[in-house]
């Protein structure tokens, strides 16, 4: 059995088997891991089917690949060298032959590992590899941000599942949807009309895309009934369309907006276990207040998950919100907003993926786009390890 040590950049030198790396002592964007696996051959192409990101720190790295051939590991230091832009998160794509910027790749990556200055040819002896990376991208999420079709529910429905069934094949782990999307945020006038259900058409419709991508989604919201009330719903569905977890948005918009005369409040913080990880469930509005998110950190949030409707001439809150609500808890964060005209407002769009630092490892625009990212969990608790904010809180400002 060959047996990987993976090393977490230390950003010091380091000595391991024959060679020795001396990286910048700077923080990476995407995540480290540190761990230490026995690795049969038989396995080799099922682990390494996953891609490995490395941060490429500003200078000339030698690249080196690792391959898998019945089993066995090869390395090559047949590759080209790469100048890219410091703190550059890359990975490689196998099927172009291209380094690509972390989050905007589709494709089924390979390990990619490297150090500065020197090729790693000699790394292999005794059966033992031993290499820097920047860790696993275990993660595939993808943030759909739409448009909204006024007064046309159905055509809603249908722009939706054209677009999740563009992933079909595509290996993703987790796709969110954004805020009142199959009737508009504006629509104040649809909300008791259009009101649903756990079995009405837009969750049907989606419970049955989760079993075709065999990836949990996260509903965006709906307005769902409830005996008398109504609600801001959302839900978050395991891979076989199971229901993990049910989130009514807590705070209703009330500025220029009916929201919070129709709609009743939810008056539950939620935090879905799943086997991505602790996922905390957010919407819109609640991004303004940092109290439901440290809540859910509370509660063992590795991920805040939020779908929105956020309309100009704000778009520089939501900026800032998304990041700060991110690195302010060293958590990520998944945003879906939809984009475009809906009645008499313009909706900001600007879905985004943002790493626990604070970094947007992806992003859209002010149109529709389906934003991809790759994030590797564990990096939660290496930005709180590293830098323990979350550990200097006074007790009795947080009763």
């Amino acid at each position: 059995e060959p047996a990987l040590a993976l090393l977490a950049l230390p950003f010091r030198p380091v000595t391991a088997g024959d060679f020795t790396s001396s990286l910048p002592a700077r923080r990476t964007a995407s995540a480290s891991c540190q761990a230490h696996i026995k690795l049969p051959a038989a396995s080799c192409g099922v682990f390494w089917r996953r891609r490995i990101s490395l941060p490429l720190l500003g200078t000339w790295c030698a690249i080196g690949l690792l391959g898998e051939e019945q089993g066995v590991l090869k390395s090559s230091c047949d590759t080209p060298r790469f100048m890219v832009d410091p703190m550059g998160a890359m990975s490689y794509h196998p099927r172009t032959g291209q380094l690509e910027p972390l989050g905007q790749s589709s494709g089924i990556g390979t390990p990619v590992f490297g150090q500065s200055q020197r090729c790693l040819s000699g790394l292999f002896n005794r059966g033992t590899v031993r290499f820097f990376f920047a860790g696993f991208a275990d993660m595939r999420v993808v943030s759909i941000q739409l448009a909204v079709v006024d007064r046309d529910k159905g055509k809603n429905l249908d722009r939706a599942r054209r677009k999740l069934e563009r992933l079909r094949g595509k290996d993703v782990d987790l796709v969110i949807l954004p805020e009142l999307w199959n009737i508009g945020f504006m629509s104040f006038d649809q909300y008791v009309a259009d009101a649903e259900g756990k079995d009405g058409p837009t969750l049907s419709m989606l419970v049955e895309v989760a079993r075709d991508l065999r990836a949990h989604i996260h509903t965006g919201s709906f307005v769902e009934k409830e005996g008398d009330s109504y609600y801001n719903s959302s839900y978050l569905l395991s891979p076989s369309g199971e229901i993990i977890a049910n989130y009514r948005k807590i705070h209703l918009f009330g500025y220029n907006s009916k929201e919070s005369q129709i709609l009743a409040q939810g008056n539950a913080i939620v935090v879905a276990e799943t086997p991505l990880g602790n996922l905390g469930m957010a919407t819109c509005y609640d991004l303004r207040f940092p109290e439901l998110f440290r809540g859910m950190v509370d509660r063992g949030a590795e991920a805040f998950l939020v779908c929105s409707a956020w309309p100009y001439p704000r778009l520089e809150h939501w900026l800032l919100l998304n990041r700060v609500r991110a690195f302010e808890n060293q958590c990520f964060l998944i945003s879906a907003n939809t984009v475009g005209p809906n009645l008499d407002a313009v909706l900001v769009g600007h879905s985004m993926v943002v790493d626990p630092h604070g970094v947007v490892l992806a992003g859209g625009g002010d149109e529709e786009a389906l934003i991809q990212a790759e994030i590797d969990l564990s990096a939660v608790k290496e930005a709180r390890d590293n830098f323990p904010a979350l550990k200097d809180r006074v007790d009795w400002l947080n009763p």
